[in-house]
């Protein structure tokens, strides 16, 4: 008799244990279903009909219980658009579970929310039903919209301010032409009659003048380069290059120097745009060479993850590497105009362009070892 009796005291105790277990399991689901900070309702699948909803549902919906268990969404009127609450369902199809769809509800009062909605199939005592969890993430929404019309705002702003910048260098050229016109024609004409000091003022007056003219043309340039929206097309680079060699031709003689040419592609980009690009940067290469050595530019490219890598690399004095950012804003100089003339303004070009193309471009460097200008560009 005691053999028996033991068995079943054993399955009792079991059973009581997982009653237990259940009723705190249960307890526990509870408090974090009533604690949530985030809506949670639970729907019976078939009908549509609120089976049971937590406190953040009253208070972010302005519903209480009561009003809302046993009716439908569509009863209350808790979606702005049913068809969007027929999309979420379609999207959860046969599928269990359905995580962070955004929808727009409707409170009590009226107004309307955006909301992140996660839902899951749930079986209740053999009842089939949806648990929702939604957050008001309507706070977050006005913040990007915010920072959407700040953007643009600020877009609208650079593009005035760029407009101007134009306008005003353009402006300027034209009384700078006359300057270093007229200054030339002083030193030519009244050159020999001056002493030493007049014709040292007079070189400083010329001087600046083209200096200043070099400064207006490298603005406009530059305003040129972010106003212009890129005609994408594609682009043989090969022949872009050619050209660009010949443009530098002078540049090239006077110096002595080379440049050589790898294979390079064809390319989705504006023409005029990558032309100036090729131009700056071989440009760069054969103006900084090292003091009495010739020049030696190559201009060479390789295919990296669906992109094309150009380089354009020269055996010139190199670039410290706490420089290596700088030198791509506009006016920025490493050397006097004396040593090196120019503006400061062409790689600051040159970056407005490979942006304009989606692409990147930087400097591997180091001083006495010359320098690499890297950029992407998007494949044909």
């Amino acid at each position: 008799m005691d053999k028996h009796k033991k068995p079943v005291a054993d399955k009792s105790r079991r059973a009581s244990g997982i009653a237990a277990t259940l009723r705190r399991t249960e307890a526990k689901f509870s408090t974090v279903f009533r604690a949530c900070p985030d809506l949670i309702a639970i729907t019976d699948r078939a009908t549509g009909r609120f089976i049971e909803v937590n406190d953040a549902f009253e208070r972010i919906m302005g519903w209480t219980k009561p009003e809302v268990v046993g009716r439908t969404s569509g009863e209350l009127d808790t979606w702005e658009s049913l068809a969007e609450r027929d999309r979420m369902l379609a999207a959860l199809g046969t599928a269990a579970r359905l995580e962070n769809f955004e929808v727009r509800f409707r409170r009590k009062s009226g107004e309307v929310f955006t909301a992140l909605i996660s839902l899951e199939v749930v079986d209740l005592s053999g009842q089939p039903s949806l648990i929702f969890v939604a957050r008001d993430i309507s706070a977050r929404k006005a913040d990007e919209m915010l920072l959407r019309r700040t953007a643009e705002e600020l877009e609208r702003s650079n593009m005035e301010l760029e407009r101007f910048a134009y306008v005003a260098a353009h402006d300027l050229l034209e009384p700078c032409r006359t300057i270093c016109s007229f200054a030339q024609i002083l030193e030519r004409k009244f050159g020999a009659v001056l002493d030493g000091e007049g014709r040292e003022y007079l070189g400083f007056l010329v001087g600046g003048a083209q200096r200043m003219r070099e400064l207006i043309q490298g603005v406009l340039g530059y305003s040129r380069a972010g106003m212009a929206a890129a005609q994408m097309v594609d682009i043989d680079l090969a022949e872009v290059l050619h050209d660009v060699i010949s443009d530098l031709g002078d540049a090239i003689r006077t110096r002595g120097g080379a440049v050589e040419v790898g294979p390079l592609p064809v390319v989705r980009g504006d023409p005029a745009q990558l032309r100036q690009l090729l131009v700056n940067l071989v440009g760069n290469g054969l103006k900084f060479h090292a003091e009495g050595a010739l020049p030696r530019v190559r201009v060479g490219c390789e295919n990296r993850e669906g992109e094309w890598c150009l380089t354009v690399e020269d055996n010139g004095i190199g670039i410290a590497s706490e420089y290596q950012d700088d030198i791509f804003g506009i006016f920025r100089r490493l050397h006097g105009p004396d040593r090196y003339p120019g503006a400061g303004i062409g790689l600051a070009v040159a970056r407005r362009i490979v942006d304009a193309h989606g692409g990147r471009i930087w400097v591997e460097s180091e001083p006495g070892q010359g320098s690499r200008f890297c950029f992407t560009l998007p494949m044909a």
